[in-house]
Parts: structure tokens; C-alpha cells; sequence
């Protein structure tokens, strides 16, 4: 078978900052005859999308405009561990608003849900609105300077937009904290030169056994009826066949029978030595072969519960690519028949390789694999400020 940064305040870090548009709908008339209803053509804007990133944490948050004395709306703030880029899952985030009317404080005890927390301020006057978001918590700690945050009088304030702006490819938060992914800031580098190969991807070499008879036996149609099928996944340790005992020399039963008889006789042995009865040595004598016996059952892969009865098992986790043999038939020691499991798809798996059939004329050697912008650790990009 084969198986096969934490910025205090006053520094500024990076912040990228998209308005967003809110539509706004008018009624064309007053009297009870005119009830048509009309699309403004135009929409207000007064929320932003703003992202920054620290030394500790990147913040994404969206907020709706914000109106003087109106109920709070939700917004949503993402946080994510830049040590993991893995969302923030626990800890308690205070928005701190410094404004015409002094500090405005508003606590968010925990995330609505992993990385996103959804507090809703409500602001008394209009004017501009410095905030710091604090984030205390055992998975992380920061303190964001998010810098000003507009507050308008009324809804006639808000401003006028011709039309909405693309936002381009949305790439959401909850979309990238599952996979392997991490932001990386953008630098020059050089981009070596390539060449035009021919290959095949291939299992790693400890992604694929072959396990084979290792002595002779029958498959006898009773114990291996239900043997794993070609395409079944196997787990390391899963039985895959067992072999029944055939008369011979140098059988799996004679081993399994030598190795009990010789235990029995270091059981007597030890009681006639205790006693005087017999020398020392041939106690020592039956213990060495017992221990031979022992060790070529071990190297068979036979456990105690296999009596004489061997059962071969997979030696990884996989899936069966190939099943060669048939119910009933004999096999001989390292024979035709055999069985593996595959390509291994635990998580532990050895990776996939690459084999690339290069010429000499390519002057194929291995290298470092390309440097582009954007290529390195992943870090915190510069710190500084855009809007947009």
C-alpha cells in the first residue's frame, strides 16, 4: 500500500484616512396632493475609514458622520496583533475625545466579536475632536494618537460629495485574520533575473511509505475485508492489513512463538537461580535471546496485541494512493503485493517540493528567491501621515 508603535501622544503614526459618503434622500413637496419623493443628486460625507499602524497593533475603524447632540451610531474598530496578525480577542479599548466641551470618554469592556469592537459615541457640540484610542488587556497594550475627528452641528453641515469614491479591491479584515497574512512595509529592492524551466511537484522525502510484507503470510479474507480502500485517509498507527501465519523456516509465528517460549524460560530460570538450583549463566544466556527475539518483532512492527496474527500499520497519516493485493492470496517476505499511504496531510505534513530540470546553459544554482517591493519580515511601515 503506498500513503501517499506603541506612539504616545504626540507622535504621529501612520494613518491612512478615506471619507465616506452617506445618501440623503428629500421630500419634493409639503402638501397632502404631492407625495413624490425625490433622490438628492448629490450624497454627504462626514465619516472616515482610517487605518494606522504602531509598533504593537494595526487599527482599521470606520465611523459614520458625526452630528452634535444626535444618538451614537456603532462603529467599527479592528484591531489586530501585529506580534500574531491575528485578531485582538480580549482587553478592554477606551476612546478618549478631547473637545470644545473638555473629555468625552467612551469604554468598550470587550470585543463585540474577535478584533472588532463597536462603541458608540455621542458627542454634545460640534467642533474638531482629538482622540486617543488605549487598549488594555493581556493579549496586548497600546495607546493610539488617532489625531482629529469632526463633529457637525447638523446634518445640513455635512459635506457635499458629486459622487462616491472607489474604494478600490475590498480586502476585509475578517477575510485576511484567518489565513497566513501580515502587512509589510513597501522598499526598493532588486529583482533577480529568471529563467524558463521545465519540473514536477513532488511529495517531500518523508511524505511517502511503501509498507511491504516483511514476512510471509496469507490475507485471509476474514480479517482483511474492511482494509482501507485506495482514497481512504489513514491515521499514523491505523492497521492497514494483517498477514495470517504460513508453515515455513523463519515464519512471523515461529519469531512470535520463540520470543514466548523464551520468555517463560527467563520466568523459570530467574526462580532457579534465586534458589541456587541452576548457574547464573544460562539465565543470562535465555535473557540475550530472549532480547534478540524481542528486538526482531519490534523491527517487524509487531505489538503484543497482535498474537500470531501480524498486522502491518501506517507509519504516517496520509491518504492510500495505491492498493496492490488480493483477499486470499499469499505473499512472500518483501513480495510484489504491498500497500502505502500518500501524500501526508497532517498539520505536522512536510511540505510539497519542486524538482526543476534546468540545463547548463541556465546556469541553474540555488539563490535567494527574488527581492521585490514589499518583500521582507514583516514590519511597520513608516510613520507618517496621509489623507485622502
Amino acid at each position: 500500500m503506498t500513503i501517499h508603535e506603541t506612539p504616545t501622544r504626540g507622535r504621529t503614526p501612520a494613518v491612512t484616512v478615506t471619507m465616506l459618503a452617506v445618501a440623503l434622500v428629500a421630500v419634493a413637496g409639503c402638501s397632502a396632493e404631492d407625495t413624490t419623493v425625490a433622490q438628492a443628486d448629490h450624497v454627504h460625507g462626514g465619516g472616515e475609514a482610517i487605518t494606522i499602524w504602531t509598533d504593537r497593533v494595526e487599527l482599521f475603524f470606520e465611523h459614520p458622520p458625526m452630528i452634535a447632540g444626535a444618538p451614537g451610531e456603532p462603529w467599527a474598530i479592528h484591531l489586530t496583533d501585529l506580534a500574531t496578525f491575528r485578531p485582538v480577542t480580549e482587553g478592554e479599548l477606551t476612546l478618549e475625545l478631547d473637545g470644545p466641551e473638555g473629555r468625552h470618554t467612551v469604554v468598550a469592556e470587550a470585543p463585540a466579536r474577535a478584533g472588532i469592537y463597536t462603541p458608540s459615541p455621542s458627542l454634545p457640540a460640534p467642533g474638531m475632536y482629538d482622540l486617543v484610542m488605549v487598549l488594555r488587556g493581556p493579549q496586548v497594550e497600546d495607546e493610539i494618537f488617532v489625531g482629529p475627528i469632526q463633529v457637525f452641528a447638523s446634518e445640513e453641515d455635512l459635506p457635499h460629495l458629486d459622487e462616491p469614491e472607489a474604494v478600490g479591491i475590498a480586502f476585509l479584515k475578517e477575510q485576511q485574520w484567518p489565513i497566513d497574512f501580515a502587512t509589510a512595509e513597501a522598499e526598493g529592492g532588486e529583482v533577480s533575473s529568471g529563467f524558463d524551466v521545465t519540473g514536477e511537484v513532488t511529495h517531500a522525502p518523508d511524505a511517502l511509505v511503501e509498507v511491504t510484507a516483511p514476512v510471509a503470510g496469507i490475507l485471509a479474507f476474514v480479517g482483511n475485508r474492511n482494509a482501507p480502500a485506495e482514497g481512504a485517509r489513514v491515521g499514523a498507527g491505523q492497521a492497514l492489513v494483517s498477514l495470517s501465519p504460513v508453515e515455513g523456516e523463519d515464519t512471523y509465528a515461529q519469531l512470535r512463538a520463540r520470543a514466548d517460549r523464551l520468555g517463560r524460560e527467563v520466568a523459570r530460570l530467574e526462580r532457579l537461580v534465586a534458589a541456587e538450583a541452576v548457574p547464573a549463566r544460562r539465565l543470562e544466556e535465555a535473557r540475550h535471546d530472549l532480547a534478540v527475539a524481542q528486538a526482531q518483532l519490534e523491527a517487524l512492527g509487531a505489538g503484543e496485541q497482535d498474537g500470531y496474527t501480524l498486522t502491518l500499520r501506517s507509519p504516517i497519516e496520509g491518504t492510500v494512493t495505491r492498493r496492490e493485493f488480493v483477499l486470499g492470496q499469499r505473499v512472500d517476505a518483501g513480495g510484489s503485493s504491498s500497500w502505502a499511504s500518500g501524500w501526508t496531510r497532517a498539520r505536522t505534513c512536510s511540505p510539497s517540493w519542486m524538482r526543476a530540470a534546468c540545463t547548463s546553459a541556465s546556469m541553474c544554482r540555488p539563490h535567494d528567491p527574488a527581492r521585490s517591493p514589499g518583500s521582507g519580515a514583516p514590519r511597520s511601515p513608516r510613520k507618517d501621515r496621509t489623507r485622502s
